[in-house]
This record gives C-alpha cells, structure tokens and sequence, in this order.
C-alpha cells in the first residue's frame, strides 16, 4: 500500500473520529407529542431536561392528557433532576379544550 493512500484512510479515520467539527457542547431541544384516546398534549420542547421534566409535570400545559405517558416519560428520564411528579398542578379540566377532543 503507498505511503499517499495510507495517509488518505488515516485522514479519513482521524476526520471521522473527530466529528467534523461538530461540538458535542451544542444543546439540542428535548421534545415529545403525546395523545391518548384523541387527547393530544401538543408538540413541547424544552432546552434543558429539568425544563422537560416541568412540562411533563405541568397539566394544564398538556391539556390534562396522556398522563400515564406522561409519567413513564417522567420515570425514565427526570430520576435526576429536582422536578418531583407530585410539584404537578391540579387545574379544573375544561373539557371544551380542543386539544382534548382531536379525533
């Protein structure tokens, strides 16, 4: 094998390895989209998981829907953060609410 085509695969691996420059300090949105029974929470992001754990908790915001999705979103991914399940709101449903009648 020449030297030059060994330097083509090294450059290639060392390329690859490196993330072509991609910074693993960028933040990306955490996002979900529940809907159970034509109740739908509505598409939430978040740029942190304790501010995704608060919108999992947060009822009114999801449209008192899919809560049980909601909470194993809640259990598997919110274990470290400060945002307890019980710190939820417990807000009068208005079941005029679009979202809660989708289908």
């Amino acid at each position: 094998m020449s030297n030059l085509l060994r330097f083509a695969i090294f450059a290639a691996l060392l390329a690859a390895a490196s993330g072509c420059g991609k910074h693993s300090s960028e933040s990306k949105d955490i996002s979900y989209s529940f809907e159970v029974n034509c109740c739908r929470t509505g598409e939430h992001s978040a740029a942190s998981t304790e501010d995704y754990c608060k919108n999992l908790v947060d009822h009114s915001l999801n449209h008192y829907c899919a809560e049980g999705m909601r909470k194993d979103a809640f259990d598997k991914g919110c274990q470290d953060t400060t945002v307890k399940w019980e710190d939820s709101d417990a807000s009068e449903i208005d079941e005029s609410d679009p979202y809660r009648n989708a289908c």
